[in-house]
């Protein structure tokens, strides 16, 4: 089993703010899990890190209205940031991830990956490779439109669900203790 390389963008803390956000490649050996590798360039104990989805042509064109997101075979991008989980308290802000990522209140170190992934007839998501991803990129007005957009309308989405979800314990809740 060949040792596979991912590429990604590593954002320090602010308790490192002459450290530049850099352009990283992590190697993972077969006998190495992405645990291994990437809580220690996070600083979090194993098991404690976290994803978030930073932008996905899939997810964007789900919110635009297309129910079934992107078509399958056709290529697609993610951009998704790792960070440790328990840490967030407790760590120094992330201010340069929170300006160019527009995650408000990012802590601790973060990486973000960006992947080409499809879809199969029958659904489910793969990925194809994993692109490099640079500073200039993050930084473009592109990426900032395309980043502000989805996170916009994915805000409203979850805003819509937590309205119509809104309630449903108190009536449960009331029905249990009628019976």
């Amino acid at each position: 089993m060949a040792t596979i390389t991912r590429r990604c963008l590593y954002f320090p803390d602010d308790s490192s703010p002459k450290q530049p956000v850099e352009e990283r490649t992590l190697e993972f050996p077969p006998a190495i899990g992405f645990d291994d590798v990437v809580c220690d360039l996070l600083e979090c104990p194993p098991r404690q890190w976290r994803s978030e989805m930073i932008f996905s042509d899939d997810q964007l064109a789900v919110l635009n209205g297309h129910e079934d997101g992107s078509p399958p075979l056709r290529p697609f991008t993610i951009y998704e940031a790792y960070m440790g989980h328990n840490t967030i308290p407790t760590r120094p802000l992330n201010s340069r991830a929170a300006r160019l990522l527009s995650c408000p209140h990012s802590r601790g170190p973060i990486i973000v990956m960006k992947m080409t992934c499809t879809k199969g007839i029958l659904g489910g998501i793969q990925e194809i490779n994993n692109q490099p991803l640079t500073l200039p990129e993050i930084e473009s007005s592109h990426f900032q439109h395309k980043r502000q957009e989805y996170a916009a309308k994915k805000m409203a989405h979850n805003e819509v669900v937590n309205d119509l979800f809104k309630g449903w314990n108190s009536d449960i809740i009331a029905g249990l203790e009628m019976d």
